[in-house]
């Protein structure tokens, strides 16, 4: 009789371990589960042969993106987009509307902004400066703007301005 009391005592507390450990390497909340997808308008609403909609995840000009923004009143404004492989990362810290969110929320904001934006690493920073405050509907009179991008093609460049 012992030895079975020993077994179920192992077994109730290998139960929750294994689950700790399991859930403990899903604890990325910044991890965008279902990443933005482009319609393929060429070949109609579904593939043929099925019953599935046609689409392939949008490839942005970079493969991460950060923004950090502090306006006059100290109050900050942070976007960031990372994907690596078949990763996707978002995140979105926003004091000024008093908004954060993270994952697919995140994605669901940003993807539609990222999109918009048609620089790439060979433009002024003046002008990807410009484009991002208007795609990301900045107000003008920032203090400080700081923007991270690494592009496609690894390039990583840094883009800064201060009032």
């Amino acid at each position: 009789m012992e030895g079975n009391s020993v077994k179920t005592f192992n077994y109730f507390l290998g139960i929750p371990l294994m689950t700790v450990f399991a859930l403990g390497g899903c604890s990325d909340k910044d991890e965008v589960e279902n990443p933005p997808v482009a319609e393929n308008e060429n070949l109609g609403d579904n593939k043929p042969g099925t019953n599935e909609a046609s689409s392939q995840k949008i490839d942005f000009t970079f493969k991460s993106f950060e923004l950090n923004v502090e306006n006059a009143d100290g109050k900050k404004y942070e976007a960031e987009y990372e994907t690596e492989g078949a990763e996707t990362e978002a995140s979105i810290d926003d004091e000024i509307n008093d908004k954060k969110l993270a994952g697919d929320e995140a994605m669901e904001q940003l993807a539609p902004k990222l999109e918009k934006l048609e620089f790439n690493q060979d433009a002024p920073e003046d002008e990807v400066i410009a484009e991002v405050v208007k795609d990301f509907e900045l107000n003008e009179d920032f203090k400080n703007l700081e923007l991270d991008i690494t592009y496609s093609d690894g390039e990583t460049k840094e883009y800064t301005e201060s009032k």
